[in-house]
């Protein structure tokens, strides 16, 4: 592989580059950006993830999206679980999480699972036969 650091990945008025730096324990990829005047890093140990991140960071940030990398690990883990968690709903998270806080507002205090029960008892799915 003969490539010349540091590369950069412009998308627009958008550069992110990556660094090549060799520490006591191998070679590590530095991948630089700005968000205003903060500068962030991320380090990976192989060159292919390093720019595919750098690829993705500069597409984000040249649409205007530089909320990338504010997510702590708590809120990834929360969006991770979440996003599991409507696995066969064919709804977008953040439209079932609208729905979910208008039926929370709407019911004023009232658990949503005892809403659920009421509505199935007085509406059953499948009607007795006579």
């Amino acid at each position: 592989m003969n490539i010349r650091f540091p590369v950069s990945i412009k998308r627009s008025r958008t550069t992110v580059k990556i660094y090549r730096i060799e520490t006591h324990s191998g070679i590590v990829y530095s991948v630089d950006w700005r968000v205003g005047k903060d500068r962030k890093r991320k380090a990976f140990a192989h060159y292919k993830l390093a720019k595919s991140e750098a690829e993705v960071i500069a597409n984000e940030l040249s649409r205007g999206e530089a909320q990338y990398d504010k997510l702590t690990n708590e809120d990834r883990m929360i969006y991770s679980r979440a996003y599991k968690s409507i696995k066969g709903i064919s709804k977008p998270l953040d439209l079932i999480a609208n729905e979910y806080s208008e039926a929370i507002n709407q019911l004023q205090g009232i658990p949503i699972q005892q809403a659920v029960e009421y509505y199935l008892k007085h509406h059953p799915r499948e009607l007795p036969r006579r």
